[in-house]
């Protein structure tokens, strides 16, 4: 879609409504600036619930119609939030599990994520999980942030809890501003037509359009081979990132390998 934009002289805009908001654009912009200090380690949660019905729908639940489990249609939010926040993915190890569904796809998923930064991140990624909550943990040199929602944020979502050696004054500092707009689809496309319609350059959160992709293709290309996969061999490789499908281990009673 990139390439064929270019080609065409258009722009490309692709929606992942996570990144929009003030609060995540304050988070990134401290993350940024080297006021929290480095980022060192992360987790990332994206623990729903989708009962046998939802899976009933015909299409659900099957690589041809779906194109992947709960890590596609799910977890990718999430996990591009967590990008969005600290940058470029160099490698993931991942695997796809069958846990509770009768389904062909991933009803839950783990990774491990290693950023260019150096960062470390953990993810978890499931349609099974009764008390459902979507979540993201950075711990910094001076801070850890957190936030935990379900399908969207505001304040009110994120915490920052500066480390003890950081001085009052300074963690008061790292407050969201006054004015708050939520995440969702409605402050990403206030953000996009003007720019759209002006000629301005896109806002930063229609950057890196493919990048989420990627580290979920990454995923499932790592449950096939058993072992890290560099975000660089997708992106040298264009098959790898059409039609992945993961292999998935099934774990439920009866069925395991």
């Amino acid at each position: 879609m990139t390439a064929a934009a270019d080609r065409a002289g258009r722009r490309l805009a692709v929606v992942f409504q996570q990144r929009t908001g003030s609060a995540a654009a304050h988070v990134r912009g401290l993350l940024r600036s080297g006021a929290l200090g480095r980022p060192l380690v992360a987790r990332c949660d994206t623990l729903w619930y989708r009962d046998a019905d939802y899976f009933d729908v015909p299409w659900r639940g099957r690589w041809e119609t779906e194109g992947g489990g709960t890590t596609t249609g799910h977890g990718i939010h999430q996990l591009d939030l967590l990008a969005h926040l600290l940058g470029e993915v160099d490698e993931v190890s991942g695997q796809a599990w069958r846990v509770g569904r009768e389904i062909e796809t991933e009803d839950v998923s783990t990774a491990v994520l290693r950023f260019a930064s150096g960062v470390v991140a953990v993810a978890l990624t499931s349609a099974v999980s009764p008390r459902q909550a979507s979540a993201i943990r950075i711990d910094t040199e001076r801070a850890t942030i957190e936030l935990e929602h379900l399908y969207g944020h505001g304040h009110a979502h994120w915490r920052l809890t500066a480390a003890p050696h950081v001085p009052a004054e300074e963690a008061a500092s790292w407050a969201f501003p006054e004015l708050e707009t939520p995440s969702g689809h409605a402050a990403y496309l206030d953000a996009v037509y003007p720019a759209l319609a002006s000629g301005a350059p896109l806002p930063e959160v229609c950057a890196a359009p493919a990048r989420s992709l990627e580290i979920v293709a990454a995923i499932y290309h790592s449950s096939r081979r058993g072992a890290p996969v560099a975000i660089r061999e997708l992106r040298d490789d264009p098959a790898m990132r059409a039609a992945v499908r993961a292999d998935v281990v099934d774990v439920r009673p009866g069925r395991r390998p």
